[in-house]
């Protein structure tokens, strides 16, 4: 028989006058006035009124998981008889049901703090069901817990999993109708046991800051509520006609996620190598092993995703930056005219763990500073520094030019002429092509990849960076920074704002290229940065760019400072939990605060800040884990009455992007044209109203609509070739 010292059951003193919870319960159903027995009867008492129906679900909600709780519970009895004992089974299920009691008894508080009707009782209430109650002080009265996030919670994961939880006892323990009991010893029941326990655990991290938060909090308010309907008019929701089809192309996407997931977990649980060729040669072979094997390829990844190793987790993120990988892409790409690398010298103050921790020090994460620095004179020396600016240098930032039109740029040789070359066929085809669409950048994009600060790079974003390039008539600036976790924050910030400065200051006198209007854009951890750099050019008093423009950016890298969208991460195939946390645990070092950093977290920057942001525009979807956080920051904004406004598309997950296989891509492609477009018209108009005071805000709006209908004029005239490179980018 198994020793309980040795398995120990939680061990929680739960208050002599709790709930009598035990046997089958009927819970009110939401919104029912069916009253039966004293369980329920106190539903009808101390509540009030304006939150009758939010209350009524959660006592609902919390009565009903935790009689299923003590359903799955009645079961584990069996698994302490000798017969059954089987070392590792045992382990694996005791644990589940350990996770699964501390979970009833965080409900059990729950579902008593809703009933209390006194500042006093509360107090006696987490008085009694210490220790757990530390994590709960905040919690005054019952207002103190919001109710439309625990509801949210159970809704969209806790039943889900708690279920799970159930379906992996009923797997595990099977009582035949003769009385016969069949313990489970198979594989794939003991890793179901380990993933539905993961889960839990996460719920149960979770908890403490999804259901505390602030009165203010717009996801303390329904959707119907005044508060929404007010943040909703900044945004637009996009709902494709077939969502049906569209969920079907994502599932055909995260089928090859789950392989590749299966695959990893095959390789590392191996003794060798994991960059071995031996290694290797496992992993393709496991790859056409799962690819025929979907339900295990489906159990190995989940298995893998329970507690993914660091290292081989952002090596198989970094896989698309294989060298062989870019040449078998660079056929897939649209035709440019001009890409290629420059190496850009450090010339402005750093941005150093020094300089963050000193401004923790004084508290002046957001006070605006005077820009004093004076950056050197490059222009006499233009020659010379161009002949270095396309020589690799080991410390210089790595920046893609991508320009839709031939640039003719000194210092070399072979560059120049071939830029002169393409400008002539350009002329020619001009000619016998009057459809061409004409070249004219005047502004420029200057874009961060993404990549969960640990992966990515500019190449691997050429997909889109080439499409808005040439729709757009612009040129865009690719920066590659320094990745977690060799180089953490705030390194990757640093060379991004060398960069950024080196681009203001530089671009124009020595390249040529028009720096007029300038638009910062980003992708996910690279929105992040984008927002970031753009914050500490106010707060440095440099030029700020003319618009962000951020896709389903990580504005919040401290998971505690919860949003409800988080509970999509702990079944999210795009952006599960556990890699979320390497991520953030990667790029992030303990003496840094992203609860209080605009730096690491831009959606707590101070509003002397995000005052002086200029027009952004911001596009997510409605399945990603972080989508929550975009809808805070447009709240936020639009409190400071700042020009933001928000894409949201119905059905899609983080990173859609850098999918250009669904067929939808087209749609979303023409949507980020539009908002970037938009934000260069403002530009346009900001500066001819600064010239021009009389100048009516009409005309912004009439030069965006033109841009629009050229741009779609454009995107239907414009031809996809076939690239071959003649060099590697």
């Amino acid at each position: 028989m198994i020793d309980s010292d040795i398995y120990p059951l939680p061990q929680v003193d739960i208050p002599a006058n709790n709930l009598n919870l035990q046997g089958d319960i009927s819970p009110l159903q939401p919104n029912q006035e069916n009253v039966q027995g004293d369980h329920v009867s106190s539903y009808e008492t101390h509540i009030l009124s304006e939150t009758v129906t939010q209350n009524k679900d959660a006592l609902y909600h919390l009565s009903k998981a935790i009689s299923l709780i003590q359903r799955i519970d009645a079961k584990h009895e069996i698994i302490f008889e000798p017969k059954y004992h089987k070392e590792e089974m045992a382990q694996k299920f005791v644990k589940l049901i350990n996770v699964l009691k501390t979970l009833q008894v965080k409900f059990e508080l729950f579902l008593e703090i809703l009933k209390s009707s006194t500042e006093e009782e509360v107090l006696d209430i987490l008085g009694r069901y210490a220790p757990i109650s530390d994590a709960y002080k905040k919690v005054v009265k019952k207002q103190d817990l919001c109710m439309v996030s625990i509801n949210t919670a159970f809704e969209s994961v806790i039943f889900l999993v708690i279920n799970q939880a159930e379906k992996a006892t009923d797997t595990f323990i099977t009582v035949k109708d003769d009385g016969t009991i069949i313990i489970s010893s198979e594989v794939e029941d003991l890793d179901y046991v380990t993933i539905v326990t993961s889960k839990i655990e996460i719920i149960i991290d979770y908890l403490p800051h999804a259901v505390i938060f602030k009165p203010d909090n717009i996801f303390c308010y329904e959707q119907g509520s005044e508060m929404w309907k007010q943040i909703y008019k900044g945004a637009e929701i996009v709902v494709f006609k077939d969502q049906v089809g569209l969920q079907n192309q994502w599932k055909k996407i995260y089928t090859f996620l789950t392989i590749a997931n299966a695959m990893v977990y095959k390789r590392t649980s191996t003794d060798e190598d994991i960059d071995s060729a031996k290694a290797r040669w496992m992993s393709v072979m496991s790859g056409v092993y799962y690819g025929f094997k979907q339900k295990e390829a489906e159990a190995k990844s989940s298995l893998y995703l329970c507690d993914p190793k660091m290292d081989s987790a952002f090596k198989v993120w970094n896989f698309p930056e294989k060298k062989w990988i870019k040449e078998i892409k660079k056929f897939t790409l649209p035709v440019i005219d001009y890409d290629k690398k420059i190496y850009i010298n450090r010339l402005f103050p750093a941005i150093t763990k020094e300089t963050i921790l000193k401004e923790y020090e004084e508290d002046s994460q957001n006070t605006i500073l005077e820009n004093t620095f004076t950056p050197p004179d490059l222009v006499s020396q233009k020659d010379t520094i161009l002949k270095s600016l396309f020589t690799k240098q080991a410390d210089a930032v790595i920046t893609r030019i991508i320009s839709p039109t031939p640039l003719v740029l000194k210092g070399k040789a072979s560059e120049r002429a071939r830029a002169i070359t393409m400008m002539a066929m350009n002329k020619v085809s001009d000619l016998l092509n009057k459809n061409r669409p004409k070249i004219n950048c005047d502004g420029i994009i200057i874009h961060v990849h993404g990549g969960g600060f640990v992966s990515g790079s500019s190449a691997s974003h050429r997909g889109y960076l080439y499409q808005w390039a040439k729709a757009l008539n612009k040129i865009i600036f690719s920066i590659d920074y320094r990745l977690a976790p060799d180089h953490p924050y705030p390194a990757g910030l640093d060379d991004i704002w060398q960069a950024y400065n080196w681009i203001i200051n530089y671009a124009e006198p020595l390249l040529g290229i028009k720096t007029d209007k300038i638009i910062l854009a980003g992708d996910s951890a690279g929105g992040n940065l984008a927002m970031a750099v753009t914050l500490r050019a106010i707060k440095m008093g440099v030029r700020v760019p003319d618009g962000c423009f951020l896709a389903y950016p990580a504005l919040n890298m401290y998971p505690k400072n919860f949003s409800p969208s988080y509970w999509q991460s702990i079944e999210d195939m795009m952006l599960p939990c556990s890699l979320l946390n390497l991520c953030i645990a990667a790029y992030i070092p303990e003496e840094f605060r992203p609860l209080v950093d605009p730096f690491l977290s831009p959606r707590v920057a101070g509003d002397e800040l995000l005052k002086k942001l200029p027009p952004v525009r911001i596009c997510t979807g409605r399945n990603d884990p972080l989508h929550d956080d975009n809808w805070k920051f447009l709240h936020r904004m639009q409190g400071l009455n700042k020009d933001v406004k928000m894409l949201v598309y119905e059905g899609m997950p983080h990173a859609f992007l850098s999918f250009d296989n669904i067929e939808e891509y087209k749609f979303i492609l023409a949507h980020s044209y539009n908002g970037l477009n938009e934000l260069f018209s403002l530009a346009d108009h900001n500066k001819s109203a600064n010239a021009n005071p009389v100048a009516s805000s009409d005309d912004v709006k009439r030069n965006i609509e033109e841009k629009k209908l050229n741009a779609a004029e454009q995107e239907q005239s414009s031809e996809i070739v076939e690239q071959n490179p003649d060099e590697e980018k």
